[in-house]
């Protein structure tokens, strides 16, 4: 089976339209309706994006943020107790500074911060360390579990 690229995957999120709608996860139906939406792209590139993070964008991530402004997968929005935000490049390095500020012995050298799991504190990290075996791996952390 092959990866899908970048642009396929957002093709494929776009093409499930905004409008929430049921869907089944483990073989059953949702609890409620979830919507998607994949926000245009953003003037945004800061030049000294991969000096903030102090490693390199995994060509994905840049990828994705060069086609999307922001991406809102399977949001429970009545709740707003399910869901997936990837927030633009401008906003993870924001929460990524504060994160630094709060746990400096939880993150390594080039962790970036690029989402939120919406209904708890959950957030999702990426390697930029391209030294690291890990570089482009994603992670789920919480604010109690050390990265």
């Amino acid at each position: 089976m092959s990866a899908m690229s970048v642009s396929g995957v957002l093709s494929t999120l776009r093409a499930l339209g905004t409008a929430p709608r049921m869907y089944s996860h483990r073989g059953q139906p949702a609890p409620f309706p979830l919507g998607t939406s994949v926000a245009p792209p953003i003037a945004w590139v800061p030049e000294n994006l991969e000096q903030a993070v102090e490693g390199r964008l995994p060509s994905d991530l840049l990828q994705l943020w060069q086609e999307a402004g922001e991406l809102r997968l399977f949001e429970d929005r009545e709740y707003g107790q399910w869901g997936l935000i990837i927030w633009p490049p401008r906003m993870a390095l924001e929460k990524t500074a504060a994160e630094r500020t709060d746990r400096p012995d939880q993150f390594r050298r080039a962790d970036l911060l690029v989402g939120e799991f919406l209904g708890d504190a959950d957030q999702l990290l990426i390697r930029c360390d391209p030294m690291l075996s890990d570089f482009g791996r994603p992670y789920i952390v919480t604010p109690i579990a050390p990265t």
